[in-house]
């Protein structure tokens, strides 16, 4: 989400038109000049375009409005999806050198994600932080907003299914049967004996292994030696 809050140090550090980009505005006609400049000008900033009218803080429309010496008004003639907008564009990722993402270059960065990000960040926020970034860094601009989303969770997808085959890689025949002996819910004898007597049968390993500690006592503490005992059982099946 883009900031909406600009205070006036803000917009002069981050929205002033040098004189160079004003003279690239003003060769534009009416509320273009607003919208070529608060396209320029964020771009400058993210490395991306905004993808419409509303992702634009009005405090901002209101400060380029003003440098461009033009009524704020003006800005509501400007289609952002118009010719002019898309000629905007490409004038503007050339001035900076960059140019739109492929296909090849998203799962470029897909691969990126499983090898260089992932396997020490999980934060989905983070995750996107760090695109965007390897974006800018490419001299590329990204994908939209949805698209991103769907190359990140692609990556985590493929990262996740990997990471849990080269686990069960490395597991021998040995600690496969005391997983499976883990996720079992089979009744024993001793099973049927306790629900024959009323008692109610004893939920699985695994599901043991997942139980909460509870609070801090003598039971809770010999329980929790009990589970890491069952999970130490798996790694020395071998």
């Amino acid at each position: 989400m883009i900031k909406q809050n600009w205070d006036t140090e803000e917009l002069i550090e981050n929205w002033t038109l040098l004189p160079q980009e004003l003279e690239l505005a003003k060769k534009k006609v009416g509320g273009n000049q607003i919208g070529f400049a608060l396209l320029l000008k964020h771009f400058q900033l993210f490395a991306y375009f905004p993808e419409d009218k509303s992702s634009v803080s009005q405090v901002v429309v209101s400060y380029i409005a003003s440098q461009v010496n033009l009524p704020e008004s003006s800005y509501s003639d400007y289609d952002w999806q118009g010719r002019s907008a898309k000629v905007y564009r490409v004038e503007i990722r050339r001035l900076f050198n960059f140019r739109v993402a492929s296909v090849q270059d998203s799962e470029e960065m897909v691969t990126w994600l499983i090898n260089e990000i992932l396997p020490d960040e999980q934060k989905n926020e983070a995750i996107t932080e760090f695109v965007y970034q390897r974006f800018k860094e490419l001299k590329l601009e990204p994908p939209t907003k949805p698209q991103v989303e769907r190359l990140i969770k692609r990556a985590t997808a493929k990262y996740e299914a990997d990471f849990a085959e080269q686990i069960l890689n490395k597991l021998t025949p040995e600690m496969t049967e005391q997983i499976d002996v883990l996720l079992s819910t089979e009744e024993t004898e001793s099973d049927e004996s306790a629900e024959q007597s009323g008692k109610k049968i004893k939920m699985s390993d695994l599901a043991f292994l997942k139980t909460d500690p509870g609070a801090i006592g003598l039971g809770s503490f010999l329980t929790e030696i009990e589970k890491l005992k069952r999970i130490r059982a798996v790694g020395k099946a071998n």
